[in-house]
């Protein structure tokens, strides 16, 4: 199992496309941290940024750059992209399970993701002690949230990151449904993209997904269960089709 996590992350990293949205996201967090003024809460509600709430604020910012171009891209091309050009044909035809062989990639992209989300916490935290007013006390979003102190904002932070990280872990089984369906990359991705803008016409449930950086406001101030259960079974649904369907791929013609 360590020899083939280490055989993809090299595939991974091998990839240019890989090394440059890395570089993108890198120089984009950065920038953030000279350039904000304010936390946007909608279009109408906005807050001085500072110390205590930075963090949210970069997240926001790379939620959307992580949902329409790093997340679908980094999944299709790993899972449909190697298998379209032949290379997964090489590690499939090995006495490996196929099902492992996606368990390595899904355990890759996770953790990749999930080290993304720790150098923005990272940098957002460093960023608002350095860059902007020290805060004692902070509140978020509505004029009714209860205003919170340090150690209270920093476990809101945590949850709020946990629940954007738990949408990403989403949208990477909608990704990689879409890659063991479809027949190539530019297809995938451009389906991966339409069902998210039309999903959210749908039902107000599916803006968790497009719109999971201003949506986890209301889930963390009121507690909106339907956006939990509707992650759980989007992420049970799109894992398990995902597997069934790509233990029923030919590997070898």
């Amino acid at each position: 199992m360590n020899r083939l996590l280490s055989s993809e992350w090299q595939r991974m990293n091998s990839r240019r496309k890989n090394i440059l949205f890395f570089s993108i996201f890198m120089v984009y967090i950065l920038a953030q941290s000279l350039l904000a003024e304010n936390l946007f809460f909608t279009m109408e509600e906005s807050v001085p940024l500072n110390s205590l709430n930075y963090s949210i604020f970069l997240l926001k910012k790379i939620y959307y750059l992580m949902v329409l171009i790093i997340l679908p891209v980094l999944c299709i091309d790993s899972i449909n992209g190697e298998y379209q050009s032949g290379g997964l044909r090489l590690v499939a035809i090995r006495p490996l399970s196929l099902k492992v062989i996606l368990f390595a990639k899904w355990f890759l992209l996770i953790g990749m993701v999930a080290v993304i989300m720790v150098i923005t916490f990272a940098v957002g935290t460093a960023s608002g002690y350095i860059f902007y007013p020290k805060a004692d006390s902070v509140s978020f979003y509505y004029e009714n949230a209860p205003v919170l102190g340090v150690a209270e904002a920093y476990i809101y932070q945590l949850k709020y990151y946990l629940g954007v990280f738990f949408i990403f872990i989403a949208l990477i089984g909608i990704a990689s449904l879409l890659s063991v369906i479809l027949p190539n990359t530019i297809i995938s991705v451009i389906t991966y993209l339409f069902l998210l803008f039309i999903s959210v016409y749908l039902s107000d449930v599916f803006d968790i997904l497009l719109f999971g950086s201003q949506e986890m406001f209301v889930f963390l101030l009121e507690a909106e269960s339907s956006y939990l259960w509707f992650l759980i079974l989007v992420i049970v649904l799109t894992y398990s089709f995902t597997l069934l369907r790509w233990n029923s791929r030919d590997w070898v013609k």
